[in-house]
């Protein structure tokens, strides 16, 4: 069995979050200030803080083991190899991340007004297209975003490119919860209705998943400084 924790942690924009960048290592404090925007600036400092939070506090790791750097892409990695992989996302009031023993991804959204059927007909499986169309008016829209999150989450998990892989990772929505329509590639699914967000995380194992789900406050990050 393959445990994998989530955190979320919502922001009310009130908070703060200076406080919270006192903790940054150099390399990131020079990132940070490569941001231009206050909200970007908001998120990278919430997120960081997280997962110091969530390897520290949680999962026992010590503090001068949280080194990160990105690769190639952009994703954001530990800089030495350790037990545990990540993944991280964040949108207006939520940053969440999933650690994990295996690949992860995660995906956090708020659903908002979209032409959700011209994107789905141009990226989505027929058979989700088809289910979408069906949905009555009022579920269309945030059943788009509930796939939407499953497929971001997924892609991350396999490493994969977004743009050429939406399609061919198709989900079913059902009482049971999420899944793939197809047996392969082998994926673990957790979603979670968080109200105003929709939260997905995937990961990249055949294994059975112990989900661990905890929110976090801003003043719990906080209290790490």
């Amino acid at each position: 069995m393959t445990d994998a924790h989530i955190f979320w942690c919502r922001d009310d924009g009130d908070f703060p979050v200076e406080r919270l960048g006192t903790a940054l290592a150099p390399a990131e404090r020079e990132e940070l200030a490569g941001f231009t925007g206050d909200i970007r600036r908001r998120d990278f400092t919430i997120s960081r803080a997280l997962l110091r939070h969530a390897f520290t506090r949680c999962l026992g790791m010590p503090a001068d083991a949280l080194r990160f750097r990105r690769d190639g892409d952009g994703r954001l990695l530990f800089a030495t190899p350790g037990p545990w992989q990540f993944s991280l996302s964040h949108c207006p009031g939520m940053v969440a991340i999933v650690v994990a023993g295996s690949a992860c991804g995660i995906d956090v959204e708020r659903p908002r007004d979209a032409a959700v059927m011209k994107v789905a007909e141009r990226y989505f499986a027929d058979a989700e297209t088809a289910w979408l169309r069906a949905r009555t008016e009022d579920r269309q829209q945030r059943d788009f975003f509930r796939l939407w999150t499953l497929k971001e989450a997924g892609v991350k998990a396999l490493g994969q490119g977004l743009a050429h892989n939406l399609s061919k990772l198709a989900f079913t929505l059902g009482d049971a919860g999420p899944r793939l329509l197809a047996p392969s590639p082998a994926l673990q699914l957790q979603q979670l209705d968080l109200d105003s967000h929709l939260l997905a995380a995937a990961v990249a194992t055949s294994d059975k998943v112990c989900w661990h789900v905890s929110e976090r406050t801003l003043a719990d990050l906080s209290c790490d400084i």
